[in-house]
């Protein structure tokens, strides 16, 4: 047992994010009700905060969703369901990444609104809630399939929630990087590009 685990541990530290013409493409993976997702997005809105020029952020709600032949089954049951397909909806209508970031905190923050039933971080990101409902009781079913698509191969890969795919690659060393010490990842990453003016001596261990 403790061989498999230091080799991943291993693994995972050894996995190395970089730049792509300066940035880093981040796509979320998270399910409405999971713990790990809740603690992640907690500690990544700072790091965001402090870097959001050089992200380019993506959620994706859905991680363990699966479909059945008459209706979508989730990880934390039916409230679970409905908060992603809110979140999808939400998210699908927000301009820009930062509303993005902003949205998923408050909807990570106790008492977890969407999951307890509430449309209180779509309003509170501007948003009209009767365009918000339209979408999740019809048009909501088109996103799904998009954000399906979207979540199969990285869960595949790895089968974690919250899952990160970096820069367009499913990796499961690179996801738990990122997942374990995100500011301290991404500020390597940056650090190593001398276009992002990021000091690398700044950079937590």
């Amino acid at each position: 047992m403790l061989l498999p685990l230091l080799v991943s541990l291993l693994t995972v530290a050894n996995a190395r994010v970089q730049t792509v013409n300066g940035k880093i493409k981040l796509e979320i993976g998270v399910t409405s009700r999971c713990g790990d997702a809740h603690n992640f997005i907690n500690a990544f809105a700072p790091v965001y905060e402090k870097y959001e020029r050089f992200l380019d952020v993506e959620f994706v709600p859905w991680a363990r969703t699966q479909r059945g032949e008459t209706e979508l089954r989730c990880q934390f049951g039916v409230e679970d369901c409905w908060a992603n397909r809110v979140q999808r909806c939400v998210l699908d209508a927000l301009p820009d990444r930062r509303s993005a970031v902003e949205y998923m905190l408050c909807e990570f923050t106790r008492p977890l609104p969407a999951y307890s039933g509430s449309y209180s971080c779509a309003r509170a990101m501007g948003l009209r809630l009767v365009d918000v409902d339209y979408c999740v009781s019809t048009t909501g079913e088109d996103l799904d399939r998009r954000f399906e698509a979207k979540a199969t191969e990285p869960m595949r890969i790895v089968g974690f929630v919250p899952y990160i795919v970096v820069n367009g690659v499913a990796d499961f060393a690179l996801s738990e990087s990122v997942r374990l010490g995100a500011e301290g990842v991404i500020c390597a990453a940056l650090g190593d590009d001398p276009s992002t003016g990021v000091d690398p001596a700044d950079c937590p261990n």
